[in-house]
């Protein structure tokens, strides 16, 4: 036998063994690939089946209900936006309905309403504010008082003829007109009272 012979001999039984033992073990991992497919398809499976079941018991109800109350807050918003689209539609176009110029005028009269009120509030703090901050002594004026500076310092048209005949000075009218009856009062100054707010 040459020497080729017997290379190829003792390769072919080196085949024949190898071949004995590689397709028991090829045989026996494809059993063991289909048995672990299986498994992973089954477990897969179920794992998809628990979360297709979790998604539509729990999370579509969810989001159902978050999709329902959004468009129930967003449909007055919707309709007022399309409600003041076609409005200024109506206005760019001139043809305003009765309803709409009635709106402004209500419009206008609540504002005024609200603008004589804010005044009116306003005034009646400043009053108070002003009868806090004067001094004590201006409170303690009688009307007489008041009646007798008017007297003494309105105009000479307002004043009644005086009983002087000689045609008295500025200086002397005014002392003539303190001096009536009505207007007499003692001629020690008033004092100012001790209590100041």
């Amino acid at each position: 036998m040459s020497r080729l012979a017997h290379v190829r001999e003792a390769a072919m039984d080196t085949a024949r063994k190898t071949k004995g033992r590689i397709i028991p073990t090829v045989e026996n991992a494809g059993e063991s690939v289909t048995h672990y497919a299986t498994e992973a398809r089954d477990r897969v499976a179920s794992g998809l089946q628990a979360a297709q079941e979790k998604i539509h018991d729990d999370i579509l109800p969810k989001v159902g209900e978050a999709v329902h109350a959004a468009r129930a807050v967003g449909e007055p918003i919707r309709e007022e936006a399309l409600a003041r689209g076609s409005a200024a539609l109506a206005a760019l176009q001139g043809k305003l309905s009765r309803v709409d110029k009635h709106r402004g005028r209500r419009r206008k009269a609540r504002k005024i309403a609200v603008l004589a009120g804010v005044l009116g509030g306003a005034a009646a703090a400043w009053a108070a504010w002003r009868r806090r901050c004067q001094p004590a002594w201006l409170n303690q004026l009688s009307d007489d008082d008041i009646e007798g500076t008017e007297a003494s310092t309105s105009s000479p048209a307002n004043k009644q003829p005086s009983a002087d005949a000689a045609g008295a000075g500025p200086d002397e009218a005014v002392a003539d007109a303190a001096s009536s009856p009505k207007t007499r009062r003692s001629s020690a100054p008033r004092k100012p009272s001790s209590k100041q707010t």
